[in-house]
């Protein structure tokens, strides 16, 4: 059984480890701008369409102030940000469905760029458009912390195997 001090040691880094990454994902996210929730060609209507306006992740989340009971909606992705002329007139790039009695929906994958989404109730209701940027992490910080992590787990590893080896070959004191 590992020492005391050494059980100290492991629940301290863990917590040092946790603690270095959150502030971390805090200095990269940085302060959500007002343009997250503002609205692109906004019209007076029921829906609105929120979301955070850069991921790191390549995932995000979109939200709507209301989830569809009935009718069907749809999530429209633009490449650019669409005129009205082009709302009315073109088909957007992709199309999504939306989930019945969901107010979000998350959607991954995508690469480094700037996307527009607008939500299209079936009854042509639509919701604002709001911009994602995606920019992922440079290569050089995602090696780096993989590096970090590593090195971390051969520590504990090492740590445990040390206190299993001196715990198999104590002599216990007779009585």
């Amino acid at each position: 059984m590992p020492q005391p001090t050494t059980k100290r040691f492991i629940i301290e880094l863990f917590f040092s480890i946790t603690l270095l990454a959150l502030l971390l994902s805090l200095m990269q996210a940085g302060p959500a701008s007002a343009n997250s929730k503002a609205s692109l060609l906004a019209e007076p209507n029921a829906l609105e369409l929120t979301s955070v306006e850069m991921s790191k992740e390549g995932y995000f989340v979109l939200r709507s102030n209301t989830a569809p009971a009935a009718t069907t909606w749809q999530l429209e992705r633009w490449s650019a940000a669409p005129t009205a002329t082009q709302l009315n007139n073109q088909q957007p790039l992709a199309l999504y469905p939306w989930p019945a009695n969901t107010q979000q929906l998350t959607l991954s994958g995508f690469a480094n760029g700037t996307y527009y989404f607008r939500l299209r109730a079936s009854n042509n209701t639509y919701s604002n458009v709001v911009k994602v940027q995606v920019d992922h992490y440079p290569l050089w910080q995602a090696l780096s912390l993989f590096s970090l992590g590593l090195g971390l787990f051969v520590i504990v590893v090492v740590v445990i195997a040390k206190g299993a080896y001196r715990s198999a070959n104590a002599t216990e004191e007779p009585l």
